[in-house]
């Protein structure tokens, strides 16, 4: 096999990495589980074993102060935001003495790119496990709003994990290449990125094969875990948890919360339950989609203001746009789609995996 390259999508809520094989990008999949995706997720076990990915997710109730995630929003971040920023997350954040955020991990403190490059070395590994050579290179992606700083940060990430970042391109650009959007033809693009963590939507113009982002507009404390913590909350207040929520307690009511939100994305209706005995909590009841749509509208009405923005700035009406591209776990949910089609007058495209996309249109 000649020089492998990975297109990897490191991503707040879960990252992927793919390969172009046989004429086709494929995402790879961890030998061992079968698994594509691997949460953007570290913890320190009781016996201080490092952890990451699906592993480190399903112990994140139990481990709440020792796990961390969307650490990708500290990227290339200052000691400024630090204090903003670690009002979303159960760790431990604070400034280092060089300004950069540091995340407390077990016995360590460890900023978000070499948080990231932990990431990236889970990928690594899979990849050379399931394709059985040594993984060098990669192509990596970032959201189109990245500065240099974060861009830097990224590329920072991959040589920390033994991997040279070829390029690092926009997300937006990696899903209308994974689509062959401007492939045969010339137009202007939208791409919908409404993930865990963060919103983003991009407006791209192609003109002979060559991508250029006209505008970009997000927000990086905007994403499926704000539904889910709202569902969370709800959850909390019916059982009557009084007093202070222990950040297990939390976890749990936001880990059944999230199961319950994509269970909707199918069905009408979906059981949730939250049982944590040494809380005295056990709590059970349907929750209808219509209930979930309810909490979600405010969230996903901010993004269409944001779509609206970008349209703006880039001096293109909805009508203007070809194709519309979903990305993100969050844009399977009905009320999104519905959303997008109305701002639009167009279905979104979703003939790809939206957690896959990127990580394709990398490879």
């Amino acid at each position: 096999m000649s020089r492998v390259v990975l297109g990897i999508d490191l991503g707040t809520t879960n990252s992927l990495a793919a390969v172009y094989r046989e004429g086709k990008p494929t995402v790879v999949a961890d030998p061992k589980t079968g698994s594509r995706v691997c949460p953007s997720v570290l913890q320190t076990a009781e016996d201080g074993r490092l952890v990451v990915g699906e592993e480190a997710k399903a112990a994140r109730v139990e481990r709440a102060r020792d796990t961390l995630y969307s650490f990708k929003r500290f990227m290339g971040r200052g000691a400024a935001d630090v204090e903003a920023q670690s009002k979303d997350v159960s760790y431990a954040v604070f400034a280092g003495a060089d300004g950069v955020p540091r995340m407390r991990l077990g016995a360590r403190a460890v900023s978000a790119p070499e948080a990231s490059s932990l990431v990236l070395k889970e990928l690594k590994r899979r990849a050379e496990a399931a394709l059985g050579v040594p993984v060098e290179h990669a192509v990596v992606t970032v959201p189109a709003y990245f500065d240099d700083a974060a861009r830097q940060a990224t590329r920072d990430a991959a040589t920390l994990a033994g991997l040279e970042a070829l390029r690092i391109i926009n997300e937006p650009t990696a899903a209308c290449v994974a689509y062959g959007l401007g492939k045969k033809e010339d137009g202007v693009f939208a791409v919908y990125d409404f993930g865990g963590g963060t919103f983003d939507v991009s407006v791209l113009k192609v003109t002979d094969g060559v991508y250029r982002v006209l505008s970009t507009a997000g927000d990086v404390r905007l994403g499926g875990d704000d539904v889910d913590d709202a569902l969370a909350k709800v959850f909390l207040r019916e059982a009557a948890v009084r007093g202070e929520v222990s950040p297990r307690l939390f976890e749990a009511a936001r880990t059944e919360a999230e199961r319950v939100k994509t269970a909707l994305s199918a069905a009408e209706s979906a059981t949730a339950r939250v049982v944590v005995p040494e809380h005295g909590v056990r709590y059970e009841r349907v929750v209808r989609r219509a209930e979930l749509e309810a909490l979600a509208g405010p969230f996903v009405d901010r993004t269409i203001k944001l779509v609206r923005r970008a349209l703006k700035d880039a001096d293109v009406s909805a009508a203007d746009v070809s194709a519309v591209v979903l990305v993100g776990g969050s844009t399977r949910m009905p009320i999104v789609r519905r959303a997008v089609e109305k701002e639009f007058g167009k279905p979104g495209r979703l003939d790809l995996d939206p957690d896959e996309v990127v990580a394709l249109g990398a490879a």
